[in-house]
């Protein structure tokens, strides 16, 4: 494991600015930054924001869209010694608000493709406290009904890039498409691994990450060596290249993460010899833990595996164990919790000491994070089966069903719902919500009921289909009993619910 001692991520930029100055560090279509020229763009932010009043440690808000100056505005707030929250454009102004206001940022940035920067003050009075050592805060789906805060430090980051790099490889020639959100952790590893190593990072513009057959045509334009996918993401990617066949001759990896993996799609991707050169390597981990947590390199696992997926052993960083309810380790080869403990376990969640002490608890003199993840291991490692609780993970983005429904019994006509997450017919995952109660005004209640949600939550909180009921069932103990629900919208023969109304959005 390379250490990075104390050094924080600005200070590991500037050596890689001095030991590839002329190399390209940052595309956006035609326009270029060598790691020279990135550098002074950096230099430019940070001292906007400092004289705009930003204190050390201060959380700034940052307009993240898919383009380069998101990324100068991401540098520039560490390298002014700050902290950055990332809002997604694409977010409803509603969610954008309980972010400001939850995190109790004074300022908020956005970068221009130029490099550009505008800070707008928010608020006055005294910056917002966050964790010694943060460099930025992610938030994650709450089952509350309102997203939750994760401050992840410097230390946390560059144990990850210390730990895990070294199984790859990377070098100077290496080319990373920046494909995920920058509201999206997988983007800190996108970033970093590339430009601490002398990489040229690629920007994917917004319309090029939706559609799969541009993205296989940006990998083959830009001869890309390391790609960064979600699983479902992946196996559309598998699709269009089928049909297309482009030369992803030049990739080196292709690492997978937030999801579990279809090891089909694995084995289509290998039968017929799409990159015959990369590796397929699976990454378990979770926003808590810094990105990553675990590393599988599973190019030659075969298809067989069941339905668990395997995500190999935790990085030397971190720690792993299984427990019980009760946080007892389970005997070799039986389900349990996933427990992680270590150098990329985050303090906690930003102003909820609550939450933090649900999830972060103390065993042996560690504290460990409680993933709510399970999975059973075997002499090669751990096999990733599932959830245990209501939360679930679409298209990486990790998901509390609680919040959805929250959400929709906040809106006048809803009395109750209940939000599923069922595999169709096709592998994938997707929302469905079940209310009683009117809805709604007008001709079509399910359909505004909708419209409605989509205006307060991101996109990937918002159901594929809405549908009204009369009732909706409980288990024993009271609570909703989605399973049987799942049946319901799978049409399983031996369920039954009042169905009056569904409608479907695009």
């Amino acid at each position: 494991m390379t250490g990075f001692g104390d050094a924080t991520l600005d200070e590991l930029l500037r050596r890689s600015v001095a030991a590839h100055p002329d190399r390209v560090a940052l595309r956006d279509g035609e326009r270029c930054w060598t790691y020279t020229e990135l550098d002074a763009a950096v230099t430019a932010v940070a001292d906007h924001l400092l004289g705009a009043g930003l204190a050390p440690g201060e959380l700034v808000a940052v307009d993240v869209p898919r383009a380069a100056g998101s990324v100068l505005a991401i540098l520039g707030v560490l390298r002014a010694r700050g902290a950055y929250l990332p809002v997604d454009p694409a977010y409803p102004q509603a969610r954008r608000a309980h972010l400001v206001e939850s995190s109790r940022v004074r300022l908020e940035l956005a970068v221009d493709a130029s490099g550009c920067a505008q800070v707008r003050r928010l608020r006055d009075g005294e910056p917002a406290q966050v964790p010694p050592g943060t460099a930025y805060v992610i938030y994650t789906s709450g089952s509350t009904g309102q997203p939750k805060g994760v401050a992840v430090t410097h230390r946390n980051v560059t144990s990850l890039l210390g730990a895990a790099c070294g199984r790859f490889g990377f070098g100077p020639d290496d080319v990373w498409p920046s494909f995920h959100s920058y509201s999206f952790d997988v983007s800190v590893w996108e970033v970093w691994a590339c430009l601490l190593h002398g990489g040229s990072l690629v920007v994917v513009p917004d319309d090029v990450a939706r559609d799969p057959y541009r993205l296989a045509a940006l990998l083959e334009r830009e001869r890309a060596t390391v790609l960064n996918q979600v699983p479902t993401v992946f196996g559309a990617l598998v699709k269009a290249a089928l049909r297309t066949r482009p030369d992803l001759s030049a990739l080196r990896y292709v690492i997978l993460a937030g999801e579990a993996v279809r090891m089909t799609v694995l084995a289509e991707w290998r039968r017929h010899g799409l990159a015959p050169d990369a590796r397929l390597i699976n990454m378990y981990g979770i926003t808590e833990t810094t990105v990553h947590s675990t590393f599988a390199d599973v190019t030659d696992l075969p298809a067989g595996t069941g339905g668990a997926t395997f995500v190999g052993r935790a990085l030397p960083h971190l720690r792993a164990r299984l427990v019980d309810a009760d946080l007892r380790e389970v005997a070799p080869g039986e389900p349990g919790e996933i427990l992680l403990a270590g150098a990329g376990v985050a303090p906690g969640y930003l102003h909820r000491p609550d939450l933090t002490a649900a999830r972060f608890v103390t065993l042996d003199g560690d504290v460990w994070y409680r993933s709510g993840d399970l999975a059973y291991a075997t002499d090669e490692g751990l096999w990733y089966v599932g959830r245990n609780d209501d939360q679930v993970k679409i298209r990486g983005f990790r998901i509390e069903l609680g919040e959805i429904e929250a959400a929709a019994r906040a809106l006048p006509g809803v009395e109750d719902c209940i939000v599923v997450a069922p595999v169709g017919g096709s592998g994938q995952r997707s929302l469905v919500g079940f209310y009683t109660g009117p809805g709604p005004d007008g001709p079509d209640p399910a359909r505004a009921l909708l419209h409605q949600l989509a205006a307060t939550l991101p996109a990937h909180l918002v159901p594929a289909t809405m549908i009204s009921t009369t009732a909706l069932p409980r288990t024993a103990s009271g609570k909703a009993d989605r399973r049987r629900m799942e049946d319901v919208w799978l049409g399983r023969a031996d369920a039954t619910a009042p169905t009056v109304t569904a409608w479907s959005h695009a």
